[in-house]
């Protein structure tokens, strides 16, 4: 890995990742709905296209706090809150392009193809990740049954993920996960399969007080 991505931490890399297929996308489905015509289309129009599609991106993604997942444990939770982000963002761009440009030349059923080709583009990777790291990802989802037992876990690492994603298979299971408590600070605020990482160790005594209110 280049030494200045070393710098940057992993949330930032996934935004700038996300970005940049946002921007891959709006070309891509241009292409897909319009064929060879696509090169017909003036290279600023496409240019004012992409960057007002990226910047509404850049907007919501960073609103909709996607980085507080980690891509390990990529869950159905992660894929939910993806597509209600693309979905925003297509809402968002359509009256922005009708305000700059009045949708003319742009294929309205662009839209619907470049809706399904950024959910591939984001979800994609995330579930290679996961299925390269584990050898498998599991779609269940976490119903929260208010009658369960309340647990706060110590360490985010593959132990708390099998005990949460067990917790959620089980209809009848006993807890239910309400935080975690991980050494790394660089982890709070993340989240393991919708679970976050409320602090470290010795903010311990404080998360305990919150949760208990």
């Amino acid at each position: 890995m280049p030494p200045f991505l070393r710098r940057l931490s992993r949330p930032t890399v996934a935004y700038v990742h996300d970005l940049t297929m946002v921007a891959v996308s709006f070309v891509l489905s241009l292409y897909l709905r319009v064929g060879q015509g696509f090169f017909d289309y003036p290279g600023d129009f496409v240019l004012l296209g992409m960057g007002t599609f990226t910047t509404v991106a850049a907007i919501v993604f960073w609103q909709a706090n996607l980085y507080r997942g980690i891509w390990r444990y990529a869950s159905l939770n992660d894929l939910v809150a993806i597509a209600r982000a693309v979905t925003l963002i297509i809402l968002i761009f359509v009256p922005a392009m009708f305000f700059i440009t009045r949708l003319a030349d742009l294929p309205r059923s662009f839209l619907v193809i470049n809706w399904f080709v950024l959910m591939i583009l984001l979800a994609a990777p995330r579930i290679l990740y996961r299925l390269l790291k584990d050898g498998s990802f599991d779609f269940s989802y976490d119903p929260e049954e208010p009658r369960r037992i309340k647990v706060l876990l110590v360490g985010a690492g593959d132990p708390a993920e099998m005990f949460i994603q067990t917790t959620e298979r089980k209809r009848d299971a006993e807890y239910r996960v309400v935080g975690i408590i991980d050494d790394s600070r660089g982890r709070i605020g993340r989240h393991i399969r919708g679970v976050e990482i409320l602090g470290d160790l010795d903010s311990l005594p404080a998360v305990v007080g919150r949760l208990a209110e």
